[in-house]
């Protein structure tokens, strides 16, 4: 949740949140590293919705979108 952040900084603050998970490498037990990605849905107030579970239902089906379309990416 971003407050008093508008539709194109909230897209590339998720955009730089997925490269930053993604770029990281965590070490397992065995010594060998691996990585994982995520997917994010960007919703914002008043633009995908008027209420708490408009703006959630827009967001999951963007990460819904984001999925379907390869992963590791912010779903439009």
């Amino acid at each position: 949740i971003l407050p008093n952040t508008g539709k194109d900084v909230a897209y590339s603050t998720a955009e730089k949140i997925c490269q930053r998970v993604s770029d990281r490498k965590f070490k397992l037990s065995n010594d060998k590293e691996t990585s994982v990605t995520i997917s994010l849905g960007v919703a914002t107030f008043p633009y995908d919705g008027q209420t708490a579970s408009d703006i959630i239902d827009a967001a999951d089906k963007r990460l819904y979108n984001a999925k379907h379309n390869g992963r590791n990416q912010v779903g439009k």
